[in-house]
């Protein structure tokens, strides 16, 4: 009787043994796993960052200033020099080419429009370039 005891005991003490192992093995993976993901998201987040600084510049040329710039131009077609321009500046530049615009198609004669009307498109081309100035 006293074999039959020492022998349940051992083989309930090798059961427990195992089953520990076998959780500690499946939460090592599991804590690996966790990690591996962790350590990748941060990769990926890092490598975007990057990628977006590379390809979007921080400091408007025009501005002087550091802003996010997502516009860039080049002065000829033969330079390969890119320069970043914010919102701010590039609305300040569209605003006066469509004002400049807008008085050559008056030169070229091709606004069919009364005086009364080409009087106050050119108000409205003027307050949208005070706008673009203003920052709005």
């Amino acid at each position: 009787m006293e074999v039959v005891v020492v022998v349940v005991v051992v083989v309930t003490v090798v059961v427990v043994v195992v089953v520990v192992v076998v959780v500690v093995t499946v939460v090592v993976v599991v804590v690996t796993v966790v990690v591996v993901v962790v350590v990748v998201t941060v990769v990926v987040v890092v490598v975007t960052v990057v990628v977006v600084v590379v390809t979007v510049g921080w400091k408007c040329v025009l501005l002087d200033v550091p802003r996010f710039c997502k516009y860039r131009f080049r002065l000829s077609e033969s330079d390969d020099t890119w320069y970043y321009i914010s919102q701010l500046a590039r609305s300040r530049i569209t605003s006066i080419c469509d004002f400049l615009n807008y008085l050559r198609y008056i030169k070229l004669g091709l606004v069919k429009s009364s005086v009364h009307d080409v009087y106050w498109e050119i108000v409205k081309l003027r307050r949208q370039m005070a706008l673009a100035r203003l920052g709005f």
